[in-house]
């Protein structure tokens, strides 16, 4: 990849490509392992996922090949009937398409069941032996194929369902006599068949298949997540202007009703009620927006926001750890930071609530029917109470009892005489 961070950590539609693989593997069994280098092991990011998922983690000290890796899982201790062998690059595959392996397995028996495909290229990829009964005769890696078997488009995703007590035992008859010197994980298919085992496959698309091995290619399976949640959004009602123009996260939720224009970017963390419209080159991370709100063009949503709905966030105003009650709005240029907006709340153009003192964060509350004129500067930590009135300019230090008007800036004097002079 040429970067300091390990493959596997970077992102598609903002989430690692491992954690992909892992939430994937969490619909299917509660025992998942990752093998992985000592590299990885130690990466902050990845113990975070260790945390958060509490999956159990093998070191791979020697790059000894797919089945050396698979040794090092501890195989003795599954307690399950299968293994279902996944990639940490490989952020694509669909839990239909497992779905259809495991039902594939219990129905023919076999004891190894692979994904594969038909490769518009077959170049670089490991090629399927088969017969006319979908049976799993052999795979074969490009490094070791002669001629006539490079020019088979039956190609290995290297995705397998494993019976549990019979890879334990055949696992042991892998050698590494073969162009690259590693155990081959695809040896198991011949070795299975050598035991009269058999063993079968399913079909399924390329793209599910693809991996990552330099930023091309990560650049490329962005571009296949990023149309496949378009047309999921628009599947489920949300209404996309120009959809080839809007990014996702892995994790965006969006209800159907609401509508979102060109440009607009969803970082992780966000969720969207029914009804909303998000306007163009808005950037909106870890927030929770409620039905009927109006967000943009041109407003970003730091994390930590919640808009309880009809709320109106309009051009170059910016959130962060906001939290707005209903009908609350601001309708430009503004900065609203570690605050509480009450109900139907006006915050003025230019608007600053400044919750920062160069130390320490602040956090201000302000209550319900609260005007807020423009250009004010809300020093933190203050509270403004119900039905309040700040006047325009005004820079508050001090708390505002309800009902109250706040006037906090200098008088205006005119001198006479004292303009421009011409001529």
């Amino acid at each position: 990849m040429k970067t300091a961070l390990p493959k596997v950590m970077h992102s598609v539609g903002n989430m690692p490509l491992i954690e992909h693989i892992i939430n994937l593997s969490r619909q299917i069994s509660t025992d998942i392992r990752v093998v992985a280098s000592e590299t990885l092991k130690e990466h902050a990011e990845f113990m975070l996922l260790e945390n958060k998922y509490n999956f159990a983690s093998y070191i791979q000290e020697e790059q000894l090949g797919t089945a050396h890796a698979l040794q090092c899982a501890e195989l003795e201790n599954i307690g399950s009937e299968y293994i279902l062998v996944l990639y940490g690059d490989t952020p694509l595959v669909t839990y239909q398409t497992l779905n259809q392996m495991i039902e594939r397995a219990k129905n023919s028996n076999a004891t190894i069941t692979a994904f594969g495909f038909y490769a518009q290229n077959p170049t670089g990829y490991g090629r399927f032996i088969t017969d006319h009964e979908q049976n799993l005769l052999d795979i074969i890696e490009e490094k070791d194929a002669a001629p006539e078997v490079k020019r088979i488009d039956l190609c290995n995703s290297g995705i397998m369902l494993i019976k549990t007590s019979e890879a334990i035992r055949l696992i042991k008859e892998i050698k590494n006599n073969n162009a690259s010197g590693e155990y081959y994980l695809t040896d198991l298919i011949r070795i299975a068949n050598d035991n009269a085992y058999s063993c079968s496959y399913i079909l399924g698309d390329e793209e599910e298949a693809l991996g990552v091995n330099d930023l091309a290619q990560l650049a490329r399976l962005e571009e296949i997540f990023q149309n496949r949640m378009r047309r999921k959004m628009m599947s489920e009602g949300v209404i996309l202007i120009a959809p080839h123009t809007v990014h996702f996260s892995a994790d965006t939720i969006i209800v159907g009703g609401s509508k979102i224009y060109p440009y607009v970017f969803f970082g992780a963390g966000v969720v969207i009620e029914k009804d909303t419209e998000i306007f163009s080159f808005s950037h909106i991370e870890q927030s929770k927006i409620g039905a009927n709100c109006k967000i943009g063009p041109f407003a970003r949503l730091r994390p930590n926001n919640v808009l309880s709905g009809d709320n109106k966030i309009g051009n170059f105003v910016e959130l962060k750890n906001a939290r707005l009650a209903e009908g609350a709005k601001a309708s430009h240029l503004s900065y609203i930071g570690d605050a509480e907006v009450g109900k139907n709340c006006n915050i003025g153009a230019g608007t600053i609530f400044c919750n920062y003192d160069g130390k320490n964060k602040h956090f201000s509350k302000v209550g319900n029917d609260v005007f807020i004129g423009s250009n004010s500067a809300i020093i933190s930590p203050v509270n403004i109470g119900d039905n309040a009135l700040i006047g325009a300019g005004s820079t508050i230090t001090q708390d505002v009892e309800p009902n109250d008007l706040a006037i906090a800036r200098a008088r205006q004097v005119n001198l006479k005489g004292r303009g421009r002079k011409r001529g």
